[in-house]
């Protein structure tokens, strides 16, 4: 008998069918995926020392507001002594570190939740709130993981546009509708490091409905040396159930790496939280981290006091060089360009100096740069200079 063998598909046949497989696979995403933007992070110093041949060592990574003086020595030690208990599954250490965090900032630990960084704790807010058509009201220029992740849940975001770099809250209680359900102020913002007043926030939210989310991202709290500044919790505090405030451990404790965060809210509110997360969803190592992290005060206070002079020497420098720069209460500061932002802090890139272009946020003259210690203040405004040709010639 003759044997019959099926025709092996030719190699542009496979590919036909798996450009249709793949078309049918994308087409059933959902449609609000298509309306999401992809976020990209700051440059590294690795890709950066091999796109321009230049060592890492002397590079110097001023575009993602990290801690240059880095976490607590009492963090290496802590993780060192428990490092072989990374075999368990984290448990006794969420405890204790919501229990460090309660007593730090005055509340209870119920109303304490972590994340793996304030990000993640943005995404459990938003699926808490948002149904599809709900609403959340976000100033333009300002962190965008909440439009991002409320567009994400089928929302649609409300923006309202900052004044000279600070909120309008006015226009932001004009943009509320009844089917705003969040509301979120970033103070200090990020990337203009303006922050919101007392006096400010109290007519603000009186003026909202208590069932409106009104949420302080607080990332760079810390930094504040405002006697005005209104900080959330103390508004939570005084009986404001509906506001609930974030905080991270990225920025003046140093362990960005280590992705921790936490939100403070009423009990309720924080017992809703753990049922939209993983039940392991912080690891063991950045538990340990953040609760050695906290009980050094003395390194804190050692980073916010050296950040602080250095920020006003910064601001200072780029003021020379003719650059505007708005008065921040962040690790940052954002100056205004007599060129394109891009150019410019591709220039420096060349130099081994990585700074943040924010056109992203609507400001395509002006650069987020991070303040670093002081020689790397100092290596950024003489690669400023040099990039704008304003260095002194000497005879």
């Amino acid at each position: 008998m003759k044997r019959v063998c099926a025709r092996r598909p030719r190699q542009d046949e496979r590919k036909a069918q798996r450009d249709t497989l793949r078309a049918d696979i994308l087409s059933s995403l959902r449609p609000v995926v298509a309306e999401l933007g992809f976020h990209p992070p700051g440059r590294c110093r690795n890709d950066v020392a091999r796109e321009f041949g230049i060592s890492k060592d002397v590079i110097v990574k001023l575009g993602s507001n990290e801690n240059p003086y880095g976490p607590s020595p009492r963090v290496a030690e802590a993780l060192v002594r428990h490092v072989m208990e990374l075999r368990y599954y984290p448990g006794d250490f969420y405890r204790q570190l919501r229990e460090a965090i309660a007593t730090s900032n005055g509340v209870q630990p119920s109303e304490v939740e972590i994340g793996p960084g304030a990000e993640a704790i943005i995404r459990y807010l938003t699926c808490l709130f948002i149904d599809p058509g709900d609403e959340s009201v976000v100033a333009h220029q300002t962190f965008d993981a909440p439009p991002w992740w409320t567009v994400a849940y089928g929302g649609r975001v409300a923006y309202v546009d900052l004044i000279n770099g600070r909120y309008d809250l006015d226009a932001m209680l004009r943009a509320s509708t009844q089917r705003t359900k969040m509301i979120w102020l970033c103070s200090p913002n990020n990337p203009t490091g303006s922050v919101l007043r007392q006096a400010q926030i109290g007519p603000f939210l009186r003026a909202i409905p208590t069932t409106t989310a009104v949420v302080f991202d607080q990332a760079y709290q810390e930094y504040v040396d405002d006697s005005e500044y209104g900080d959330g919790l103390d508004f939570l505090k005084s009986g404001h159930e509906n506001v609930i405030v974030l905080r991270t451990f990225s920025k003046a404790y140093g362990l960005a790496g280590a992705r921790l965060g936490y939100v403070i809210g009423t009990a309720g509110l924080i017992a809703k939280m753990e049922r939209v997360h993983e039940p392991f969803h912080v690891s063991h190592g950045a538990a340990v981290a953040g609760l050695a992290a906290l009980e050094d005060q003395d390194w804190l206070s050692m980073v916010l006091e050296n950040t602080r002079r250095e920020r006003e020497r910064l601001s200072k420098g780029l003021a020379a060089l003719g650059l505007g720069v708005l008065p921040s209460q962040a690790n940052f500061v954002l100056a205004k360009a007599p060129c394109s932002a891009e150019t410019l802090a591709e220039r420096l890139l060349q130099t081994g100096v990585i700074v943040r272009p924010a056109t992203k946020w609507g400001y395509p003259d002006c650069m987020r740069i991070t303040v670093g210690a002081d020689e790397q203040n100092s290596r950024a405004l003489e690669a400023l200079r040099d990039a704008l040709g304003q260095r002194e010639h000497h005879a």
